[in-house]
């Protein structure tokens, strides 16, 4: 993943409300996916390894975040672990079709969570966090992206 996604997510993430956030994690492991396929057809398997390797965190942190308290809950485990292990066998093999059916799963589940998130109004869960704004600035087809200092950001003596 380049230098730039990785900031791109990170931005996303702190501006993120609940449900904001579980897609973007979700995309954050498909981006994971799309990476090992590219680095597979380009031959280089440590990348390929290591796209993959990056992935499992993100699904161990996705099932550490259930709420057993919700039935589904225990429905995205089994999902989360048959992720897990088709990650598994990809790496054991070395075979990217072995990705296919967490990719599969993950997109469908990010549907479902990116549909919630439209009617989430919930506030940004992290109070603290610099706010960012982007627009076009006088160059031709330039992004600027500025922000702004938030005194209280951090900790409050």
């Amino acid at each position: 993943m380049t230098r730039e996604k990785k900031q791109e997510f990170t931005m996303r993430m702190t501006q993120s409300n609940r449900t904001e956030l579980i897609v973007a994690i979700y995309d954050l492991f498909l981006e994971y996916m799309k990476d090992a396929k590219e680095s597979h057809e380009a031959g280089d398997m440590e990348e390929f390894r290591r796209a993959v390797s990056n992935a499992q965190p993100v699904l161990s942190e996705l099932s550490s975040c259930l709420d057993f308290h919700y039935d589904i809950s225990f429905q995205l485990q089994e999902i989360y672990r048959y992720c897990s292990r088709c990650l598994a066998a990809a790496l054991g093999k070395d075979d990217p079709k072995e990705l296919e059916g967490a990719i599969i799963s993950i997109t469908n589940i990010r549907k479902a969570y990116y549909e919630i998130s439209l009617e989430d109004k919930s506030p940004v869960l992290m109070k603290n966090s610099q706010k960012v704004y982007a627009g076009l600035t006088y160059g031709k087809g330039s992004l600027n992206e500025t922000t702004a200092d938030n005194p209280s950001r951090g900790f409050k003596a």
